[in-house]
């Protein structure tokens, strides 16, 4: 017997068909019946689809839909997120995942953009307060202490009228999913859609609720959908997601670069995204593996190694841009406010 399956090739259309018999001889692996099923392009077809693409990649790119990372070394190495695109920002605990989500919002608002901004954690009305404190250069947390002072209550509140009236009332829409089911998610994708928002942001994606079985294998899943949704609404989507605390659980880890391994119990996330960004707290610059030592055995404070009012970013996955793979870049962190930051390591 053949140690080759049985193959027959049809013609179906312009293109080839490729059809495989029940019979499979590889050791019993036998792929889905819709592989062997789907069309083969003839090569002048298939050149014709790829510039098809070329053509529209390059159309969304200068039709003034896509959108940019506002602070100048991001840009520069990410480049434009277009419609369709999926885009993850991983963060470790505190490192700073719902501000830099808020000043996207912020960014592409005042560029006259129309953003949805969904909260897991957060209910809406708490959204608009702690983006009325980032508007007016408030610290967040005193926005919210039940003792704000009556003159910085009544700024604040002026601020959220403002938002709520008028043209900005369009452009930044807050929302929230408490249950963070994937229904609810759809949901607000719809919304999006129907609202024509240019851009949908998540945050964050570790509150997913799923029913039931392989919680990992059902993000993935969930990852998926969203995908097809953002590419189905023809909008830019940037969802928060967990980050582990440093590799294999080491001490200190959380303050170190991530690795591709980082994401919380989903490779999906590395697999889907079209880009994928990870922040966390670092290191002053020149911190030795001996001072690391001397924090681990409390022989030196933590705090006092690290570089205070700034975020790392690593790009861990990015969906044309070879070049910006593992580039690591520092923002800096004051009242809630990101602002480039020239030194990259």
């Amino acid at each position: 017997m053949s140690h080759l399956p049985a193959r027959v090739h049809t013609e179906a259309g312009p293109g080839l068909r490729l059809v495989r018999n029940e019979v499979d001889e590889y050791g019993g692996y036998a792929p889905s019946p819709a592989f062997y099923e789907r069309p083969l392009e003839a090569p002048d077809e298939l050149a014709a689809r790829q510039a098809a693409e070329a053509r529209s990649y390059l159309d969304q790119v200068r039709s003034g839909r896509n959108l940019r990372f506002p602070w100048t070394d991001m840009d520069r190495v990410i480049g434009p997120l277009l419609p369709g695109w999926l885009v993850f920002v991983g963060g470790r605990a505190k490192a700073g995942k719902t501000t830099l989500l808020r000043e996207l919002l912020t960014a592409w608002v005042e560029i006259g953009r129309t953003v949805v901004f969904v909260g897991t954690e957060t209910e809406a009305p708490v959204l608009r307060l702690s983006w009325a404190a980032v508007r007016l250069g408030i610290p967040v947390e005193d926005a919210l202490d039940p003792e704000c002072p009556p003159a910085l209550y009544d700024r604040l509140m002026a601020d959220v009228r403002l938002q709520t009236t008028g043209d900005l009332a369009y452009r930044a829409i807050f929302a929230e999913a408490g249950k963070a089911t994937l229904a609810d998610l759809t949901y607000w994708i719809e919304y999006a859609r129907k609202a024509e928002a240019h851009a949908l942001i998540f945050d964050h994606l570790g509150q997913l609720s799923l029913q039931g079985g392989d919680r990992w294998a059902q993000v993935g899943d969930a990852i998926h959908e969203l995908k097809r949704q953002a590419v189905a609404a023809r909008l830019t989507l940037v969802a928060g997601a967990q980050l582990t605390q440093g590799e294999g659980g080491s001490f200190l880890g959380e303050h170190e670069v991530p690795g591709n391994k980082s994401w919380a119990g989903s490779a999906e996330v590395q697999r889907t995204a079209d880009v994928a960004i990870q922040a966390w707290r670092p290191f002053k610059f020149g911190v030795n593996a001996k001072q690391k030592r001397e924090a681990r055995d409390d022989a030196a404070k933590v705090e006092d190694l690290l570089q205070h009012n700034t975020m790392a970013i690593r790009v861990s996955a990015h969906r044309y841009r070879n070049s910006a793979m593992n580039k690591c870049l520092r923002l800096h962190v004051e009242h809630d406010q990101i602002t480039s930051y020239v030194p990259r390591y």
